[in-house]
């Protein structure tokens, strides 16, 4: 007695087995296999498939992107059926610059992360600094280094007052030079020469 026969009697539904809910649905008998195995479709006691119990859990577990890549495989799909494709890719894309935009903001907050143009500020303020401390040098040390002859001495004293302008330098606060004054490295250039 088959499933119809059994509901016009009144008599309990046992559920189509495996081959008839695939007949039904017009798939392959291993597909609903498969499905039963991943849990996407259950059997009842008897071993048999709810038809609309089956029906409702597949819908419920169906993979929209899997649906698409099908259709797009298709011969005579149409391109605006392939654009839908491109709607989750986008969306993913958004999310992600969303995100990364969200980290770079608490990583500002954080200090973590500077704006570019104030690191080239700093820069530009340490190399100038370096640079004119260097360049004073030789007028300092000309008249000291003029009546000596041992080149040890020479040596000794240029050694010396390097390290005490490289140190000097160290101890430079440098976030209040060139930082946040509006001016570009080129501009403060020339102001000095």
């Amino acid at each position: 007695m088959d499933e119809l026969s059994r509901q016009a009697e009144g008599q309990p539904r046992l559920g189509l087995t495996q081959r008839q809910f695939a007949e039904r649905l017009g798939v392959s008998e291993a597909w609903i296999s498969k499905c039963v195995r991943e849990g996407r479709i259950h059997r009842n006691v008897h071993g048999r498939i709810d038809p609309d119990e089956a029906e409702e859990m597949l819908i419920a577990s169906r993979d929209p992107a899997a649906d698409l890549r099908r259709l797009s495989l298709l011969p005579g799909v149409s391109q605006s059926t392939q654009e839908l494709h491109a709607y989750p890719k986008a969306r993913t894309l958004r999310m992600v610059y969303q995100a990364k935009k969200e980290q770079i903001e608490f990583e500002k907050e954080n200090g973590e992360l500077v704006r570019k143009d104030e690191v080239s500020a700093a820069f530009f303020a340490v190399a100038r600094t370096a640079r004119d401390k260097m360049l004073l040098l030789p007028e300092r040390l000309a008249p000291e280094l003029a009546g000596i002859r041992a080149h040890r001495k020479i040596v000794h004293i240029l050694k010396t007052a390097i390290e005490e302008a490289m140190a000097g330098l160290l101890d430079t606060d440098f976030a209040d030079l060139g930082a946040g004054d509006g001016s570009s490295p080129a501009a403060r250039d020339d102001e000095h020469n």
